[in-house]
């Protein structure tokens, strides 16, 4: 219950718990279920769709093939996606970091930076209460939605067809496409 879990090369679905061991899996070839109270969760190449919770931990993934949702009370998350899944991010407080995001994204945090790059074919929303926001968009199709209620928004590398202004971009980039919508409080 409070020792370190390591579980590789696993075809089936893996589910594990611990209250305040690390969690370190790899080479998964279907779902995971992971859940820590204060241990750090590590999991590299899962196949399937992933499902993380943690209350005070950080929570890192790399080649997550399915779906990604991880629930982090003050943990950061790092995480780095190999198919195109939907990621379903929210941490309380720390920071989240995503690449090669290509599905619907929900990202949600209370005072943290958040960094996202990929090429979305479906609908973001990423929002934090106090803190930057810095996405990167492999395509020029898509349909932007970005505020601050008290920073500034700036766009780079794209022409919007729509309303520029210090705290607001809302337009269309290209033919548009997926809605972008970016949300943060001061950043």
């Amino acid at each position: 219950d409070s020792g370190a879990i390591t579980v590789e090369r696993v075809a089936g679905s893996v589910g594990v718990r611990t209250q305040s061991g690390a969690i370190e899996l790899r080479r998964l070839g279907n779902t995971v279920a992971a859940t820590s109270g204060s241990g750090a969760v590590f999991i590299d190449d899962a196949a399937g769709a992933v499902s993380v919770d943690t209350r005070s931990s950080a929570f890192t993934g790399r080649a997550v093939g399915g779906n990604l949702r991880v629930r982090t009370m003050s943990g950061a998350v790092d995480a780095s996606l190999a198919g195109p899944g939907d990621v379903d991010v929210e941490t309380g407080s720390s920071a989240i970091h995503l690449e090669r995001v290509r599905g619907a994204l929900a990202a949600r945090t209370r005072s943290g930076r958040v960094e996202v790059h990929g090429a979305p074919q479906r609908p973001w929303e990423v929002m934090t209460g106090s803190s930057s926001v810095d996405v990167a968009v492999a395509s020029n199709a898509l349909n932007l939605d970005a505020r601050s209620r008290s920073g500034s928004v700036q766009i780079q590398g794209a022409s919007i067809n729509g309303t520029v202004e210090k705290r607001a971009i809302k337009g269309t980039a290209g033919a548009g496409g997926p809605l972008v919508r970016i949300t943060t409080g001061s950043g």
